[in-house]
């Protein structure tokens, strides 16, 4: 029988999902994508930290386009020079409409904002001491001129207090209209993130598959927090770590282990042929180029909890 082989495009999150608590992706799993890279297959990273964030510790050269997703899908920057390709940005209107919702609702709260000209974060946050020295300090996010010339792409407000439960509950019905709305912590001091309305990690990797020809049918995907779920929508095979919220878990196709397990490399390792292959008188799907994997579905993910 005629096939012809085809690639898939591997799009993966990175902190929680291949990046472990050192800040590192491990070895095993940078020979995992090399190899599936070496076989022709293209290889993105999607995640929600700032294109101005360090990117010293990520093997960029497994890059396959020489651009990675930032901000949650609103941004794409360029590996070799850190220019801003593609970006999302939040207007006036709804920048004010965010700080005053977010104000309303949870006062004492800070926040923080990513843009095109850098990161501009409020006095009083407590990320203040740790982020890049060219983050500019400011006594309000809304103040005249405090975001002169930034286009902001994305926003977090972070309440030293307040769950994050609670804080999508209230936040969410007054603002999903308007933007984008996750989180990027359930613990302690939790936030909020905020992106411009449509941007998203799933639409991302699905405008990157379309550039490269790659059907959904040979995307597969790897994620482990609520701004992933975006992706699993848009993938043939999608896979929620372990430890990901059991929303996470539920809406991927599979259920694999943690990020200290080196779970991603071993969905990788079971990946045999050159892609996934295509029958023209019928679609074989991924499930035929899938090895056994360490993976869990419904009541099984559920149990291992």
């Amino acid at each position: 029988m005629n096939r012809t082989v085809e690639p898939l495009l591997i799009g993966t999150d990175l902190d929680g999902t291949i990046v472990g608590p050192g800040g590192r992706v491990s070895a095993r799993t940078v020979r995992a994508l090399r190899e599936r890279i070496g076989r022709g297959d293209r290889v993105v990273f999607l995640t929600g930290r700032s294109p101005w964030d360090d990117r010293e510790q990520l093997p960029l050269d497994l890059l396959t386009e020489r651009m990675m997703v930032c901000a949650n899908g609103a941004v794409d920057v360029s590996v070799e020079t850190g220019e801003i390709l593609r970006a999302e940005v939040i207007d006036d209107e709804v920048m004010g409409l965010i700080a005053e919702t977010c104000r309303r609702l949870f006062p004492g709260g800070s926040f923080c904002v990513d843009g095109i000209g850098g990161t501009v974060i409020e006095q009083d946050h407590p990320w203040r001491e740790q982020m890049n020295a060219a983050a500019r300090p400011v006594r309000d996010v809304v103040a005249p001129d405090a975001l002169e010339g930034m286009g902001p792409f994305k926003v977090t407000y972070l309440h030293p207090r307040a769950g994050i439960e609670e804080m999508l509950a209230a936040a969410g019905p007054l603002l999903s209209d308007r933007v984008t709305l996750t989180y990027g912590s359930s613990v302690s001091p939790c936030f909020l993130e905020f992106a411009a309305l449509g941007a998203s990690k799933g639409a991302a990797l699905e405008r990157r598959a379309r550039a490269l020809g790659i059907p959904r049918e040979h995307v597969v995907s790897f994620g482990d927090m609520p701004n992933d779920v975006s992706m699993f929508a848009r993938s043939g095979r999608s896979f929620a770590m372990s430890t990901a919220p059991e929303q996470v878990r539920r809406a991927a196709g599979a259920v694999i282990g943690d990020v200290r397990e080196d779970a991603v490399a071993g969905v990788l390792e079971g990946l045999h042929g050159s892609g996934s292959r295509r029958n023209p008188g019928g679609r074989e799907g991924l499930e035929e180029g899938l090895e056994e994997a360490p993976v869990r579905h419904g009541e099984a993910a559920e149990a291992a909890r």
